[in-house]
């Protein structure tokens, strides 16, 4: 799975300078949807942590020493991670929503301007730049973008809990 698809079949990169910049209306959105999605990733190390010690007890021979709360534990981060990963999906489409309103507030203004009309093409030009444009980058600010961020951060949260849990593992 490559980059998404910019306009005119060009690759955006990760972190396209232009394309970024316009987050800054969204920003309070994407930094809850990183943070949501963040805190499931610590939810599935604790998950798998329990898991382990399960499988473990299981494997000895001592399941019925494993204590209750163990189960407990793991039902209720399945439930939370489940309502984080919903959170992270509304505050996505959320960052991608005022990212894509600013860009169409943007083009018609540009559009309005006096003297823009001249060089430009005509309102179905802009009109469908507006809605076809603009709409093409919802998946890049409601997925991708945040699982770009995840991608760099979660990777060292994970060698941090794999150094407090299991130094020789994390080296």
């Amino acid at each position: 799975m490559g980059a998404p698809q910019g306009g005119r079949g060009r690759k955006l990169r990760p972190f396209d300078r232009r394309l970024v910049g316009r987050v800054a209306v969204a920003r309070r959105s994407l930094a809850v949807c990183v943070a949501a999605g963040l805190a499931a990733a610590l939810l599935l190390l604790a998950q798998m942590t329990l898991l382990a010690a399960v499988i473990a007890g299981a494997a000895e021979g001592r399941l019925d020493q494993i204590p209750a709360a163990v189960a407990v534990a793991l039902v209720a981060i399945v439930a939370v991670r489940a309502g984080l990963a919903h959170a992270v999906e509304l505050s996505g489409r959320r960052t991608a929503t005022r990212v894509m309103s600013a860009l169409r507030a943007e083009l018609v203004g540009r559009r309005l301007r006096p003297g823009a009309g001249e060089h430009r093409g005509d309102s179905a030009e802009l009109a469908a730049g507006a809605v076809q444009g603009v709409d093409g980058l919802e998946t890049y600010f409601a997925r991708y973008l945040p699982q770009v961020v995840l991608a760099v951060v979660v990777p060292v949260a994970v060698l941090c809990w794999s150094a407090a849990v299991d130094l020789t593992s994390a080296l």
